[in-house]
C-alpha cells in the first residue's frame, strides 16, 4: 500500500518517482517554516534570515533579507544548508525596507552583507523570552533542567497575564523554554 502524496511532497520529482524520506523531511521543514513566517509576519514585511556557521566553520555565516512574496525562494535557499550549518534563524520582527537592498531575497556571505541592527527593526510586535538552564553550551539539557525551565516559563507567563499582557505562546526549544508574546511595541 502506498502513502498518498501530501502537500509536503510538493517538491518531489515526478520523473524520478516519489520523494525520498530525506526530501519529505526537508519539505515538511520548509512547509513548517513558511507557515510560521506567514503567521509571524504580515504581508509586505521584510525579515532577516541568518544561517550560522555553514559547514560548521566559525565566521562562515550567511545573511539574507526576504519579503513575504519570496518564501518559496527562501525555502530553496535554506534547504541547501540544512544539516550543514550550526543553526538557521529568522527574525521575529520586521526590518526596515532599506535592509532588503543588502541581500534581496538571497543569502550572501556575512562578509558581504551587513546583518540587521536594533535600529533596523521596524516595530516590535513579538517578544521572545528565552529561559534556558545554566549548562555548558555544547551540552544538551537534562530532563530535570528542561522541567525547571518549563516551570520558570509558566511563572513568567502567569505574571505577564496578571500584568495585562496578551496570552503567550510557549515553545519547547529542546533545551529550555521559549515564550512568544504579542507586545505591540515600537
Amino acid at each position: 500500500m502506498t502513502r498518498p502524496e501530501s502537500e509536503y511532497d510538493s517538491h518531489a520529482s515526478h520523473n524520478n518517482g516519489p520523494a525520498s524520506q530525506t526530501e519529505r523531511k526537508h519539505n515538511r521543514l520548509n512547509y513548517s517554516a513558511r507557515k510560521f513566517l506567514q503567521f509571524v509576519h504580515a504581508p509586505g514585511s521584510i525579515f532577516q534570515v541568518f544561517v550560522k556557521e555553514v559547514d560548521f566553520r566559525p565566521n562562515r555565516n550567511l545573511i539574507g533579507f526576504y519579503d513575504m512574496d519570496h518564501l518559496n525562494k527562501l525555502a530553496e535557499d535554506v534547504k541547501q544548508h540544512s544539516g550543514q550549518a550550526t543553526a538557521i534563524f529568522y527574525s521575529l520582527n520586521p526590518v526596515t525596507p532599506s535592509c532588503h537592498n543588502r541581500a534581496k531575497n538571497c543569502l550572501k556571505p556575512g562578509l558581504h552583507a551587513q546583518p540587521a541592527e536594533k535600529s533596523d527593526i521596524l516595530c516590535r510586535h513579538l517578544m521572545l523570552i528565552d529561559i534556558d538552564p545554566v549548562r555548558d553550551s555544547d551540552c544538551s539539557a537534562t530532563d530535570d533542567e528542561k522541567e525547571v525551565a518549563y516551570w520558570a516559563g509558566r511563572i513568567v507567563s502567569r505574571d505577564l497575564r496578571k500584568a495585562g499582557w496578551s496570552r503567550p505562546v510557549a515553545v519547547d526549544s529542546g533545551i529550555g523554554n521559549r515564550t512568544l508574546i504579542l507586545c505591540g511595541l515600537n
